[in-house]
């Protein structure tokens, strides 16, 4: 009888392996572990990803915060030296 360990320690009798290999040929490609036993992901709901604080709203919120950090650091960059040149132009020798 060959044993085999899943992530947990847990061990399985040859049948046990026969059986996760049926249902391994049985169901669509999934990834799987060392062992060839299948990981388990979790499916959000619709309402994890489009509800009011799903997936959605967060992703969104991050890129915007990023272009709005984007643009800010742009702006200022372009005042400041706007700052420099006029502050030149106005007292030369310095």
């Amino acid at each position: 009888m060959i044993n085999i360990a899943n992530n947990e320690g847990d061990h399985y009798d040859n049948s046990t392996q026969d059986q996760l290999e049926n249902q391994q040929h049985s169901q669509p490609a999934h990834r799987r572990t060392a062992a060839g036993l299948p990981i388990r992901v979790a499916h959000p709901t619709p309402e994890q990803i489009l509800g009011e604080d799903g997936l959605l709203k967060q992703l969104s919120k991050g890129l915007i915060e990023r272009a709005l950090q984007g643009e800010l650091s742009h702006y200022l960059e372009q005042t400041s030296s706007e700052v420099r040149e006029a502050e030149e132009e106005a007292n030369p020798m310095a």
